[in-house]
């Protein structure tokens, strides 16, 4: 794929990257914190994921193409 043709796919399949970054970050921020709340032995973080999933299901902005 020519870089030219390949810099349009990747903005037109990622519109959204500032919000989805954003998300990333909130999740990553919610697994720093587990980490060091129950450090060395972190118990789950299924809770985090299933609320990280749900938001995106939730904001339907994330879906939409």
């Amino acid at each position: 794929m020519p870089k030219e043709k390949g810099t349009k796919f990747v903005s037109e399949v990622f519109w959204n990257l500032n919000e989805i970054l954003a998300h990333h970050q909130f999740m990553l921020g919610a697994l720093f914190s587990r980490q060091r709340d129950q450090h060395p032995l972190i118990q789950s973080v299924a809770d985090i994921i299933l609320d990280s999933a749900l938001s995106v299901r939730d904001a339907d902005h994330f879906l939409t193409l």
